[in-house]
């Protein structure tokens, strides 16, 4: 078996080669300087004090799947300019199926068919009407968009008190929210009306898109939520206070300075406990709810956990929370993988060998997210990738740093996993295959993705413009976790590190946009980074830098042909060998094509384009190299293209079924 391996990763290997020498015959706004303007009259947090509040009153029926509410919003303009409206996001109201933008894109399936039942809208004491509107003419009867008409100008620093009396059926688990079949579980999340950023004069009231979330406001929390006596709550808060009333438990949560609130209730979870220090000094809860049969995983859940607070304090900054909640759901909720305030969601399979580090990856960018999600609000519907395509880059280093080197698996009919590559499959059986440790490279499923999936459209287009989940993936989270790593690669994890330390630092518990993102890294930087932003981020570019030719002229001296073969530039580095030394040379990458004279008194016999794999994105690494015909031309050639055919099999294969 082991020769047949060798034998396909070699015949692999030897088509890459012969393909190659077959090869051979409104938003944001342009960035155009090194010192980007801000965005005007940004708002930033004025202090708890000053920030709207929310106060619940909750109770939860299981027999009936439904929830009845009371809510009071405290809204205050923090704002310069007056209004007399308020606009508000209703996220629930996006599975009422056929009504609204989301449905377009989703079928919700009919037990999950769900809206906010509102009884009463009260604003200053006053009964006052919703009014529904649409920011899609496609879908003008979309309903998670509404605002209120008031008798009466907000102005800068006054508030108005606004109440809803309304109730909801719990849908079965679907995006996000809902019960889990066949257990006593229940995941609470964009359930409530909650009012839209007000940022220079206008709402920022975006519609619940099927693959984006929304721009929220910090605000302070407190809920007061009835369950049945049997029944565990715990939420995007601080620790609860539990009051036992006959038949019902009231648990009361407060949470201050946040963006959102979730809560969860079952009857039928278990509880683990733990705890870490903080670099501030202070002790964070780690509290863990689990599922019985996941149980055996709690330990991994731990780890996973600390070894992402050591990376995050140590990089980045104090974790920004006297708690977290790791919550393991049943593997019928589809409320996995999310993260808010003080709380994070996972599933895990049952069969999840250490080696494959699922749960592992999942609870190092949920807890990134902490950081750059829930500590910092972003406007979600146009640039999501800047709290998860960053989360999904510090996982990466985090799991690069604390755990052994990954490997490559496939999995057998979805379940089993199996060390090796998978060629061909049929019905999630594979039918060719090798049986081997191949090591894993840095961001090898992301690179896949982008491999198989070519991306559509730039990162600083508008998230909700994308067209479909995989390219809002791909566009949000896959790209940008590889336009960081490459830029990480040019400037130094030192400095990479640096860079977004002082960005959370500088935009915790406020508002920020890529504008701003980008003014941190080029206030902190040592150079003129707009070549990058311009290629990278702002426009939808493609990288191929190849070697065309390398030619001995005379006794000392070379001639070495270049050629930027794609429309995307990226300053890099040539690598040139000789028998006994190496030297290096800059490029600007900005000529199509390239000549560069060559002398040396020993013997060149190769030459390579980025040698340090800076530039994530080069589609052909296989032809970043040039081997001088002479007499080692066997030998050097496979030492010099054999990391370049593995990596392109990994990276192909891995990209296949």
């Amino acid at each position: 078996m082991k020769k047949l391996s060798i034998l396909l990763l070699l015949l692999f290997a030897g088509s890459t080669f012969l393909l190659e020498k077959l090869q051979e015959n409104q938003y944001p706004q342009k960035i155009n300087n090194k010192n980007h303007s801000t965005s005007k009259n940004k708002i930033e947090n004025a202090g708890v004090d000053k920030l709207s509040r929310y106060e619940f009153n909750a109770e939860l029926f299981p027999d009936q799947k439904k929830i009845s509410v009371e809510e009071t919003i405290v809204w205050i303009n923090n704002s310069s300019i007056p209004t007399d409206e308020i606009h508000f996001n209703l996220p629930l109201n996006a599975f009422k199926r056929s009504e609204t933008i989301f449905s377009k894109w989703v079928d919700v399936p009919s037990e999950s068919i769900t809206g906010v039942e509102i009884e009463s809208v009260k604003a200053g004491g006053q009964e006052i009407g919703l009014i529904y509107y649409s920011t899609e003419k496609s879908v003008p009867q979309d309903s998670t968009t509404a605002k209120i008409i008031l008798n009466k100008v907000i102005s800068e620093g006054d508030s108005i008190n606004i109440k809803f009396k309304y109730s909801f059926n719990i849908p079965k688990s679907f995006k996000k929210i809902g019960y889990a079949s066949g257990r006593e579980f229940y995941f609470i999340s964009e359930w409530y009306p909650k009012i839209a950023v007000y940022k220079d004069g206008i709402w920022h009231a975006s519609p619940y898109y099927s693959f984006t979330e929304f721009y929220n406001e910090f605000a302070n929390y407190s809920a007061k939520l009835v369950v049945p006596k049997d029944f565990i709550v715990d939420a995007s808060a601080s620790h609860p206070d539990l009051k036992k009333n006959n038949n019902r438990n009231e648990y009361s949560f407060i949470q201050n300075n946040s963006l959102d609130f979730c809560w969860f209730a079952s009857s039928e979870i278990e509880q683990s406990k733990s705890s870490y220090l903080s670099s501030n000094g202070n002790v964070v809860d780690i509290i863990i709810y689990y599922q019985l049969e996941s149980k055996k995983y709690i330990e991994r859940y731990i780890s996973a956990v600390n070894h992402s607070l050591d990376y995050l304090e140590k990089n980045i900054g104090a974790y920004p929370y006297s708690k977290i909640v790791l919550l393991d759901v049943p593997r019928t909720s589809r409320s996995a993988y999310e993260s808010y305030s003080n709380l994070i969601t996972v599933k895990t399979n049952l069969i999840s060998p250490i080696s494959l580090l699922e749960p592992e990856k999942e609870i190092t960018r949920l807890v990134s997210e902490q950081y750059f999600k829930s500590s910092i609000s972003i406007d979600n519907a146009k640039e999501e990738w800047l709290s998860k395509g960053v989360a999904e880059y510090l996982s990466t280093k985090i799991i690069n740093e604390c755990y052994d080197s990954q490997e490559v698996y496939f999995k057998f009919i979805n379940t089993v996993p199996i060390p090796g590559l998978i060629l061909s499959s049929y019905n999630e059986i594979p039918i060719i295959y090798t049986l081997g440790n191949f090591e894993l490279p840095e961001a090898f499923e992301n690179i896949s993705m982008i491999t198989k999936h070519d991306f559509v459209g730039s990162l600083s287009e508008p998230t909700h413009t994308l067209p479909d989940k995989r390219s809002a993936y791909i566009n949000t989270i896959a790209k940008p976790e590889l336009m960081l790593l490459s830029l990480e690669r040019y400037l130094g994890l030192e400095k990479m590190n640096s860079v977004l330390q002082k960005y959370f630092i500088e935009f915790k518990d406020k508002y920020a946009s890529a504008s701003d993102f980008w003014n941190v890294v080029q206030e902190n930087t040592f150079e003129d980074l707009t070549w990058f932003i311009e290629n990278v981020y702002e426009n939808d570019k493609r990288f191929d830098y190849k070697i065309k030719d390398l030619v001995q002229t005379t006794d000392s001296t070379y001639n070495l042909f270049l050629e930027r073969v794609a429309d995307g530039i990226f300053k890099t580095d040539i690598a040139v060998y000789t028998e006994t030394d190496t030297s290096f040379i800059s490029w600007d990458g900005e000529e199509k094509w390239k000549i560069i004279e060559l002398k040396s008194m020993q013997q060149i016999i190769a030459a390579e384009i980025d040698p340090h794999r800076k530039n994530i994105f080069d589609s052909n690494y296989a032809n970043n190299s040039f081997t001088l015909e002479t007499n080692h031309s066997a030998a050097i050639s496979l030492s010099v293209r054999w990391f370049f055919w593995v990596q392109n099999a990994l990276m192909v294969l891995g990209s296949i079924g």
